[in-house]
């Protein structure tokens, strides 16, 4: 033998690092997902806290314009 790995294991090893790198890629993934929902929360406060300084009647149209957006 030559010291080198079977075929067989070298494909597998191969295989190995395919699954390892798309569950890297995944967790990338969840983890800008995790940042724009935190970005969508603060800004969804931000929006309330707005609303709250508007006059009842009219803070019921901003809600309704939000809503077509």
């Amino acid at each position: 033998m030559n010291g080198s790995p079977p075929p067989k294991a070298h494909q597998v090893i191969g295989e190995y690092r395919r699954v390892v790198a798309s569950i890297k890629k995944g967790q990338d993934s969840l983890n800008r997902l995790k940042v724009e929902y935190n970005e969508l929360e603060h800004l969804a406060r931000q929006i309330d806290q707005a609303l709250a300084t508007i006059p009842f009647t009219d803070r019921q149209e901003a809600k309704r314009l939000i809503e077509e957006y």
